[in-house]
């Protein structure tokens, strides 16, 4: 034990006898001078000072120039095979112009014109057979008018010898016997005159019955030619105006079966021009009224319009698909916009006089919680506000903001 404390004295000694050379073995530390004080860099704000101003919340949609008046042409009556076609090439931006009757495409008719010829000597007959019954309802009706004057003569003339008759036997002067032969005789006579009257009645009837068929022959006839002559005039497509091709089914080969009822070509009056809107929202659409005033843009250059269709109203003529659009009446158009140009419309939906305007970039919006920062001393703030009327730039501060306050823009 008395060794142990021996040992750590010995080891505390060294230790103090060797301080003294560690502090010459390395040299003391430096002080370190600390960095100067900067000024921090004062913060520049971009300031607009809050006015107020008159704003217009406006609807946008694009669309392409489209002719106002346009057929969509088609063998409506029946399909056939192609024999003629006289459509050229559609090409962008180049239109075949066409004439009012120009023959676009044909089908083959040989077999049509036969229809038609066998047709027209089936009407032919029935239009003979018609007038031949005719005339004999015409012989029977004077037959009758014969029958039923020399009938109601012998009548008269019956009467008469049968009343003179029984005057006789009141004066005594023929037997009961005579006046019963008398009696009998008459009653023959009325019945032979009922008989013949009746006869030229049914004789009338029948030959009535009988133009009354040979008429409903005829009508028949006349129909089914005038069905086949009009599936012939439609075997040709003709423009029914003049106008352009803007539209027409590719390929279209000499030779082909083609349906009825669906679309060849379509021929657009490229004299008046309108804007047609579509929007896959669709709602936009419902922001252009009919009667609205519009402006249209196109190729930087602002032209007037007006509404003249909504997707409220059903067209005349089913011209364009069933998808809801609207159509604008474009003012003043020069002579190089033409039908596939592209344009913009806006249309005033609603507008704001006299009210306290900021720009919509100074406006820092969450759901339903708005504000802006305000300048105040120096000193950025934030201020709650109340958003009303927007437009692409400009929105109104309902309420949160003076006028003549500044706010940060930048």
């Amino acid at each position: 034990m008395r060794v142990k404390r021996l040992i750590s004295a010995a080891a505390a000694l060294s230790a103090l006898v060797l301080l003294p050379a560690c502090s010459r073995l390395f040299p003391a530390e430096e002080k370190t001078t600390p960095p100067p004080l900067m000024e921090p860099a004062a913060i520049t704000y971009v300031t607009q000072e809050v006015t107020r101003g008159d704003l217009a919340e406006t609807s946008n949609i694009a669309g392409t120039l489209t002719a106002f008046e346009l057929y969509n042409l088609m063998f409506e009556r029946r399909g056939g095979y192609i024999k003629e076609v006289n459509l050229q090439e559609l090409k962008k931006d180049q239109f075949q112009k066409v004439s009012k009757g120009e023959v676009l495409v044909a089908f083959d008719t040989e077999d049509l014109k036969k229809q038609v010829s066998d047709a027209e000597l089936a009407y032919e007959l029935a239009r003979i057979e018609h007038s031949a019954a005719l005339r004999q309802a015409g012989v029977a009706k004077e037959s009758a008018d014969r029958v039923s004057s020399v009938c109601a003569s012998d009548r008269t003339t019956a009467q008469r010898d049968i009343q003179a008759k029984r005057a006789l036997f009141e004066a005594g002067a023929i037997s009961d016997t005579e006046l019963a032969t008398a009696e009998n005789a008459y009653v023959s006579k009325i019945s032979d005159i009922d008989a013949r009257a009746a006869q030229a009645k049914s004789s009338l009837a029948a030959q009535n019955d009988a133009a009354a068929k040979a008429e409903i022959y005829l009508r028949q006839a006349q129909t089914k030619l005038d069905n086949l002559r009009e599936d012939l005039d439609k075997a040709v497509i003709r423009s029914p105006i003049d106008g352009i091709i803007t539209y027409a089914i590719s390929p279209l080969i000499i030779g082909d079966f083609m349906d009825a009822r669906k679309t060849i070509v379509t021929v657009s009056n490229d004299s008046r021009l309108c804007l047609r809107l579509t929007d896959a929202s669709v709602y936009s659409l419902y922001d252009f009224a009919f009667g609205a005033d519009v402006i249209v843009r196109i190729r930087q250059k602002e032209y007037a319009g007006k509404v003249i269709r909504t997707p409220s109203e059903k067209p005349e003529n089913n011209y364009y698909d069933y998808k809801p659009y609207v159509l604008v009446e474009v003012y003043d158009l020069p002579e190089d916009v033409t039908i596939g140009t592209l344009a913009h419309a806006s249309v005033i939906k609603d507008k704001r006089d006299n009210v306290i305007v900021v720009p919509s970039n100074a406006v820092q919006q969450y759901g339903t919680y708005a504000y802006v920062k305000v300048l105040e001393d120096g000193v950025s703030k934030e201020r709650p506000v109340e958003v009303g009327l927007k437009s692409m730039t400009l929105w109104e501060i309902k309420s949160g903001l003076k006028e003549g306050e500044l706010i940060i823009v930048k």
